[in-house]
């Protein structure tokens, strides 16, 4: 009799656990399975997709210069430079600031420059050298 319960007690804590787990992950567990699921777990886990996606699409675009640290250049299947990373990383030590890297964009090679700054743009919009291509309300 106390064998059956404690047997019982573990398949009820298994399940419990399952459970748990399975409403916890089932957005990801939805996107493993079906393909509508994976492009709505993309939509909701990477920053600045349609920006990226709208890059990716592009051939004109060469050389992409991101100017925020938050954009995750690794979706960008383009060849890109990050003057700042995630954690205060800096692959440039001269360049401090995104103005001081838009001197640079020629030296670089840039076609394209990203800016999500949406509130506070970093790339002056009466610049001659820029010319917004495309636009978006989505982060």
């Amino acid at each position: 009799m106390v064998r059956s319960l404690v047997i019982l007690l573990m398949i009820i804590s298994i399940a419990t656990g399952l459970v748990g787990f399975g409403i916890f992950r089932a957005q990801r567990i939805h996107g493993a399975l079906t393909p509508t699921g994976a492009e709505q777990w993309t939509q909701s886990q990477i920053p600045y997709l349609e920006a990226l996606r709208y890059l990716n699409s592009q051939p004109e675009v060469t050389r992409v210069l991101l100017l925020s640290k938050w954009v995750p250049g690794v979706y960008l299947h383009k060849p890109y430079i990050k003057t700042a990373g995630h954690y205060g990383n800096r692959p440039f030590p001269s360049v401090n600031s995104p103005a001081t890297a838009l001197t640079q964009w020629e030296r670089w090679q840039v076609s394209h420059v990203l800016d999500v700054e949406q509130d506070n743009w970093l790339v002056p919009q009466t610049d001659p050298r820029f010319e917004l291509v495309h636009q978006s309300t989505q982060a």
